[in-house]
């Protein structure tokens, strides 16, 4: 599925890993979700363009995994 497609179709939170410099937390845990769905993108990175299109979704908030590109 593209990232588009994806977007379309979200109905619950996803949390994307997009901030790596994020040292605080961004939010809330999440609490008595059934599912968590987390986004981290493919080897090398989202673009830029692709990252824009994940923080401008209602749905989507935004993580960090730590500084390391794995």
């Amino acid at each position: 599925i593209n990232l588009i497609d994806l977007l379309q179709k979200l109905s619950q939170p996803l949390w994307a890993a997009l901030e790596p410099r994020i040292t605080q937390p961004v939010g809330p845990p999440v609490r008595d979700a059934q599912m968590t769905r987390i986004l981290v993108g493919p080897e090398g990175g989202l673009s830029e363009a692709e990252a824009q299109l994940l923080r401008q979704h209602e749905s989507v908030k935004v993580l960090a995994l730590g500084p390391n590109t794995l």
